[in-house]
């Protein structure tokens, strides 16, 4: 009996002194609709980030749909080499920086302490995957490419990985858009960072020059004769992905400008070995 009066007393002393603590700093009661109003903001900013994360992850396979991996058997670097440089690390790092937005906003709601972190991460990450391959069938990672490519700084160096490792003439690759296809026995090329090249062709290429046009963007194997001039072993057409950024090269003003009407000459013997193909 005394100690049910001592456990009485505490819980009564208890009482009085949150009571009285709640007269004295004047706490009321927050009406329900600011809880209501809290859940719903983080489910919005949640599902936003969803939706925003899921187009990122639909560019990134409009990316890799157009990402040659048996390229590296033709350049002197080994598979692991050729991934890592052309891995697209903007968009993985703006796809977990949502993920991590997702995650954040469920584990905030009235229910969310309730599901592990791993939980959380594991269906937001494959929520992303799922409406990712439906916004790429949906042609939403070529729009996001195409509009990035036109307005976007930096494109050909940070968003698209593709356009800077096409664009190594050191290392024989090149890439840009035609921009005078009449000459005979060469072509110029403006490439992404608006210098002019003259492209001569090599006894090996097997390509017909009469189907090159004017507009048209290509890549390029082969190996850096000059500062300006390139010789070309083989030729891929077509600009996907970053066509958008290739086109719009010739609007800008450029770097330098090579005489088309100059004589052809012999090209310079090469003093190092010629990379196989």
């Amino acid at each position: 009996m005394l100690e049910e009066k001592k456990q009485e007393n505490i819980k009564d002393n208890f009482t009085d002194k949150l009571i009285a603590e709640i007269r004295e700093k004047k706490i009321e009661p927050k009406p329900r609709w600011r809880f209501l109003l809290k859940n719903y903001t983080f489910y919005t900013v949640g599902v936003l980030s969803l939706l925003i994360g899921s187009l990122a992850m639909a560019v990134m396979i409009y990316l890799a749909k157009f990402n040659d991996l048996s390229i590296h058997t033709q350049i002197e670097k080994t598979f692991l080499e050729f991934l890592l440089l052309n891995l697209p690390y903007f968009w993985l790092l703006f796809l977990a920086f949502f993920i991590f937005i997702i995650y954040y906003n469920l584990k905030h709601t009235s229910k969310g302490y309730r599901y592990s972190p791993f939980l959380l991460v594991a269906v937001s990450v494959i929520l992303s995957i799922i409406l990712g391959v439906i916004f790429f069938f949906a042609g939403f990672g070529e729009k996001i490419d195409d509009v990035l490519g036109r307005r976007a700084p930096f494109y050909g160096h940070v968003l698209n990985r593709q356009v800077d490792f096409w664009s190594q003439p050191d290392e024989g690759r090149l890439a840009g858009i035609i921009v005078d296809s009449n000459q005979k026995g060469f072509f110029i090329l403006l490439d992404r960072d608006l210098k002019e090249w003259k492209i001569v062709f090599s006894s090996k290429i097997s390509y017909n020059p009469n189907l090159l046009t004017n507009h048209q963007p290509i890549r390029l194997f082969g190996y850096l004769l000059e500062k300006d001039e390139f010789m070309v072993e083989k030729i891929f057409f077509g600009g996907r992905p970053g066509q958008e950024f290739i086109r719009e090269l010739e609007g800008r003003p450029r770097r330098n400008r090579v005489d088309s009407f100059m004589e052809i000459l012999p090209p310079p013997e090469i003093p190092f070995p010629m990379p196989r193909y």
